[in-house]
């Protein structure tokens, strides 16, 4: 299978190029040999948390979230076509979703601007497109947002945020047994492309 076809990442001036290829390389090799599902699959963004591993476990970027992407959301719209396929864990041991539970209510306790957690809908762990997941779980619970009044983001006139508000983004599925050295892997190569392409919409390149 193509790198292109998931996404993996692609090395520039910035980084070198042996190193970036490996990493490449690395992400290719566990999405084509891991995945539960040979396509990319929309899961309702309810069902999806933060990974453990996500960035090596740190908090996401609530500024980024509401200043970046949703603020993005009311001056440009959406276009579902610029995100890249997200990337995510499928959990389902009890201490898997346990953990998965306790690391997003650790960032979350106490912050107003995250959406509330759905624990009995929880099954998945974002590895990439987890900031985007939180804008579209924002926009589905009606959490307030510092930049302002976001309902008119989901009226009717545009469909095409509607929907993947209501029916989610696009993901490539990892089962839990995946290494966990590869959760940081697919985490951080996505982090790395963002930043060789920084110059790109908001949206186009997402970790």
């Amino acid at each position: 299978m193509a790198e292109s076809q998931f996404g993996a990442p692609k090395h520039g001036a910035a980084h070198d190029a042996g190193v970036f290829m490996k990493l490449a390389q690395r992400v290719e090799s566990t999405l084509k040999d891991n995945i539960v599902f040979q396509e990319p699959k929309q899961l309702d963004p309810r069902t999806i948390l933060v990974a453990p591993l996500n960035r090596d476990g740190a908090p996401p970027n609530v500024q980024h979230i509401h200043h970046g992407i949703l603020k993005s959301f009311l001056q440009k719209g959406f276009d579902r076509s610029r995100p890249a396929v997200g990337i995510c864990v499928q959990f389902t041991s009890e201490d898997g979703k346990n953990r998965l539970l306790e690391h997003n209510r650790r960032f979350s306790k106490g912050c107003s601007l995250l959406p509330p957690i759905e624990a009995d809908k929880a099954m998945y762990g974002s590895l990439a497109a987890s900031h985007l997941n939180l804008a579209l779980r924002i926009l589905q619970s009606g959490t307030p947002s510092p930049i302002g009044d976001l309902g008119s983001l989901t009226s009717a006139h545009d469909k095409s945020l509607n929907e993947v508000v209501a029916n989610g983004h696009r993901w490539w599925v990892l089962p839990e047994e995946t290494p966990a050295e590869r959760h940081v892997v697919m985490s951080f190569s996505r982090k790395a492309d963002q930043n060789e392409t920084h110059g790109k919409h908001a949206l186009e390149v997402l970790h």
